[in-house]
């Protein structure tokens, strides 16, 4: 999303003035977090996943890893600067996704001390200084997510992270959360209330089943984001996909499978410039795409390719979605921030309408 940064090392935190998101320095709660603990502190964002071991069993790995928010976007997820934290309390393995308490146990009690005495080290000239680890945000898909809040599943009643809406489940078993006005939001007060309830009641209050472990060092949810590649392109874009070439929709107005072989034919004779390290491929693997060929696809290709086949409304509403997300990558103001935003509650209005 961004280019390098530098950081201003006498208050540790970029000139907010310009009111350009353009990466994590700017928003509210790493701002605050500098203030609090210090402009020497190092910002952790942490992920959590489970990847499969074998194809042919239900061993999976859940690998608990952190990114340094403070390096180089470009270089902060790149695998010599990952950190892994810890074989025996940062990795589980086994048929059960993990137990999150005993899991992560570990590894809170060492950032809790990291956060409030830090590490002493002296600097070239022999002085000593005292720098400070937090983690800042937690990066998850929504099964994942909703383990680490420990939290009812997406599906489940009341399953979204961020606001108080029950969701409405569909005949086919699906959880649909239809555009509604007047849900509140989750806060971290509501939240622990919500946990204390739980435990004492036995049962799931509002989605949230307890008290997350993760809360001891970070705001919940505030420091659950809901990402880009998580949310809009394994998510939204994906779906979008789906509706429009998957045959078991064929019967609507947006199922463009009738095109199929003109579409995939205009796609894969695009020339892509030599930053992109993947050529458009065919739509038949899309179950195999990498959220770098979903962002291409979304953000470039889709829309002047879909022109002539897709009908007027569907294809102004897919414009809609990328004008809005190409607001939100490109170091957008206040302003532009505000715009998206206005964007997306269209999206997301007309949505319910067309699909």
């Amino acid at each position: 999303m961004s280019s390098h940064f530098q950081i201003d090392t006498h208050d540790g935190t970029p000139d907010t003035d310009s009111r350009k998101y353009s990466d994590v320095f700017y928003g509210q709660i790493y701002i605050q977090s500098k203030e609090k603990i210090g402009c020497d502190s190092i910002s952790l964002l942490l992920n959590s996943d489970g990847a499969p071991v074998f194809k042919s069993s239900k061993y999976s790995v859940w690998p608990l890893t952190c990114a340094v928010a403070e390096l180089p976007s470009k270089t902060r997820f790149s695998a010599d600067c990952m950190i892994v934290c810890g074989l025996w309390c940062g990795l589980w393995c086994g048929r059960d996704k993990p137990a999150f308490d005993m899991f992560l146990k570990n590894f809170v009690s060492e950032m809790q001390e990291l956060k409030d005495t830090g590490i002493t080290y002296r600097d070239g000239r022999g002085l000593q200084h005292t720098c400070k680890v937090q983690v800042l945000q937690v990066i998850a898909d929504l099964p994942a997510k909703a383990l680490l809040l420990n939290h009812l599943q997406y599906n489940g009643n009341y399953g979204c992270s961020r606001c108080l809406h029950p969701g409405k489940r569909l005949e086919s078993g699906a959880r649909v959360y239809p555009y509604e006005c007047g849900h509140h939001s989750r806060t971290s007060a509501s939240v622990e209330e919500h946990a204390h309830l739980a435990v004492l009641q036995r049962k799931p209050v509002f989605g949230v089943k307890g008290k997350s472990t993760l809360s001891r060092i970070v705001q919940v949810p505030e420091s659950f984001p809901l990402d880009y590649m998580h949310g809009v392109l394994e998510g939204v874009f994906k779906s979008l996909l789906n509706f429009w070439f998957d045959s078991q929709y064929h019967q609507y107005n947006f199922y463009l499978g009738n095109y199929r072989r003109e579409i995939e034919s205009e796609l894969l004779a695009i020339q892509v410039p030599h930053e992109f390290n993947r050529k458009p491929r065919s739509l038949n693997d899309l179950k195999f795409f990498k959220a770098t060929e979903l962002h291409h696809f979304m953000m470039y290709y889709m829309l002047p390719v879909l022109l002539p086949y897709m009908p007027h409304n569907q294809y102004h509403h897919f414009a809609i979605l990328v004008t809005a997300m190409r607001k939100l990558l490109s170091a957008p103001s206040s302003e532009e921030v505000h715009t998206a935003g206005l964007l997306l509650d269209c999206f997301v209005r007309e949505n319910s309408h067309l699909y």
